[in-house]
């Protein structure tokens, strides 16, 4: 298999939102492009910003060029897709992060070795065990997020999927600096390592499917608010964004047809 990640990446379905390129297609085609890369235990980085980081990435310069590191870049949630039409381009759905690493585990072959960074002492090693009854075939190990790096520990482990749970920009910068050595799938992916440990519950299907998710977390969680105080100044400039491009091609048509 080839190793040319801008080759490889130049042939990824992706939609620039002010400057993030996010995956433009289906969980199922985000899962079938990262096989190869577990399967090989090639490093390959995928970063799963919501609407709250992409509006922290539009104002934070190191971010923005951080996010556009990664390998593949997804959507998740709903707010992703509200500022990609905005912008004037269109996302087929939300990715959610923990839903590709859920379909990564089933879709992975025996025997894979999964690694969870990230949560409080205890939280990664009890969600590791609860995966281990779900998917038996699979090899997972774990380790919390408050103790030294692990990064020498996750390399012996040789792993194929490694899932990044320190928050937002630290994971990426994290995931950016060992992914050479590493190998494998690295995913960044907030707090799912408590969704899986059973510290927090995720909505019910319903809401996820409606975009609804985001309004159960933070009456759940009323310390998520303030992250969502930035978005409408985000929404806005995505539409100014569009309404920008859009004068943009009529001064360039306009030029083209005075040449003419």
């Amino acid at each position: 298999m080839k190793t040319d990640h801008t080759a490889f990446k130049d042939n990824i379905p992706t939609q620039p939102v002010l400057d993030i390129p996010y995956f433009s297609g289906t969980l199922e085609g985000a899962v079938n492009l990262s096989l190869p890369f577990l399967e090989n235990r090639i490093p390959f980085a995928v970063f799963t910003p919501g609407a709250t980081v992409a509006a922290r990435a539009a104002r934070n310069t190191d971010l923005s060029k951080l996010l556009k590191h990664g390998d593949l870049v997804l959507p998740d949630g709903c707010g992703c897709v509200l500022a990609a039409r905005l912008s004037g381009v269109r996302l087929p759905a939300r990715i959610a992060g923990i839903d590709f690493a859920e379909a990564l585990f089933s879709e992975a072959p025996p025997f894979s070795r999964v690694f969870l960074y990230g949560a409080k002492p205890g939280v990664a090693e009890r969600a590791a065990a609860r995966l281990r009854e779900r998917h038996p075939d699979l090899i997972f190990a774990a380790a919390d997020g408050y103790g030294d790096d692990p990064a020498r520990r996750i390399s012996a482990f040789c792993p194929h999927i490694v899932c990044v749970c320190l928050g937002a920009e630290k994971q990426e910068r994290w995931i950016e600096q060992h992914k050479g050595e590493l190998g494998g799938v690295l995913i960044g992916l907030g707090g799912s390592i408590d969704v899986w440990a059973g510290s927090v519950k995720r909505a019910p299907r319903f809401l996820q499917r409606t975009g609804l998710e985001w309004a159960y977390r933070t009456l759940r969680q009323p310390r998520r608010l303030p992250r969502l105080a930035p978005l409408p100044a985000y929404f806005w400039k995505c539409l100014l964004s569009r309404r920008c491009s859009k004068r943009q091609k009529k001064e360039e048509k306009g030029k083209s047809s005075v040449k003419m």
